[in-house]
């Protein structure tokens, strides 16, 4: 008859906590897999018409409109890619919009936009007036 003595428990227990021990390994390498694949690719350039740099452009990523930038008064600008398309819209007013592919340069990118021959369609002036009174 087999009592359960202390040490039998643990001698039966031994190699269940080896299974365990080994399986906590295993998910303990793969933990700074999968946080560096979450990581997006950043994507960083300058953007330039014929005179120069062109402060207020939007960068965006195709396909996800709501993951842009604006550059800076340099030009400038410095984005995360979420998505797999890999390539960049550039647009402002007054430019044609410029769709560049990022997926072999992403260090420093320059972008020459264009200038567009059409004006704007539009322009719409609201004023408010001001009243004065008289008493």
């Amino acid at each position: 008859m087999v009592m359960n003595t202390p040490v039998t428990i643990i001698k039966m227990a031994q190699p269940v906590m080896r299974k365990l021990i080994r399986l906590v390994q295993i998910v303990m390498i793969f933990i700074p897999v999968i946080a560096y694949s979450q990581q997006g690719t950043v994507v960083s350039g300058v953007v330039k018409d014929a005179s120069g740099s062109l402060p207020g452009v939007t960068v965006v990523e195709k396909g996800l409109p709501t993951n842009g930038v604006s550059t800076d008064a340099d030009g400038k600008f410095k984005l995360t890619l979420k998505g797999t398309s890999k390539i960049l819209v550039f647009r402002t007013i007054g430019y044609v919009t410029r769709e560049v592919n990022v997926a072999t340069n992403t260090s420093a990118i320059e972008v020459r936009l264009q200038t567009s021959a059409q004006g704007l369609d539009e322009v719409v002036v609201v004023g408010f007036g001001t009243r004065t009174r008289i008493t």
